[in-house]
């Protein structure tokens, strides 16, 4: 997994942007602003590492994907937490958002304070689906730390060892340049 530090120019632009475009807050599939900072600091930080430029521009947050890198859709899927990630835990995709347009799932985690995140890897999305299960809204499930989480929406979830590791994007980028010629 890709373990960094947050870039602060990203940080403090995330941060800005949701309050300069409170038209764009969606509590529906966001727990509430602080997601979607988060979340748009795992597309920041994720175009930036693939070479693209990362500042949004206009109002274009609803494609059904982040960015395209290598002719493939990518949609970056970021969670928050207050640990490291670990193998055996979850990674999820909304099932509304299953129908987006997109090729590929590309997840991380934010910590709490925006300090750091982690890419904990990536999937084609029929992959993802595949590898699935789907939980139901009031589903309950068992933490690691025997907390219980009841999800709120329907989702697909799978594990974070089922996902393409990478330790530096310049790995992610010639995975999925492989990846990318072999669907041809």
């Amino acid at each position: 997994m890709l373990y960094m530090k947050i870039d602060s120019d990203i940080r403090s632009f995330s941060q800005q942007y949701f309050k300069k475009n409170t038209n764009l807050i969606r509590s529906v599939h966001n727990l509430g602003t602080k997601y979607q900072v988060a979340g748009l600091i795992g597309e920041c930080t994720a175009k930036k590492g693939v070479g693209l430029p990362w500042v949004v521009i206009g109002d274009n947050r609803d494609a059904g994907y982040d960015f395209c890198f290598c002719k493939q859709r990518i949609d970056v899927k970021t969670q928050m937490r207050t640990l490291p990630v670990k193998n055996y835990y979850n990674v999820g995709v909304d099932v509304r958002q299953i129908k987006n347009p997109c090729d590929i799932y590309l997840f991380c985690s934010v910590d709490k304070v925006f300090e750091f995140i982690e890419y904990c890897g990536w999937l084609p999305k029929d992959e993802f689906i595949e590898k699935s299960v789907i939980m139901r809204a009031g589903d309950v499930v068992e933490k690691s730390n025997g907390d219980v989480h009841t999800f709120k929406t329907d989702c697909y979830l799978t594990k974070v060892s089922e996902l393409n590791e990478f330790n530096f994007f310049s790995q992610f980028k010639r995975q999925v340049e492989e990846w990318q010629k072999s669907q041809y």
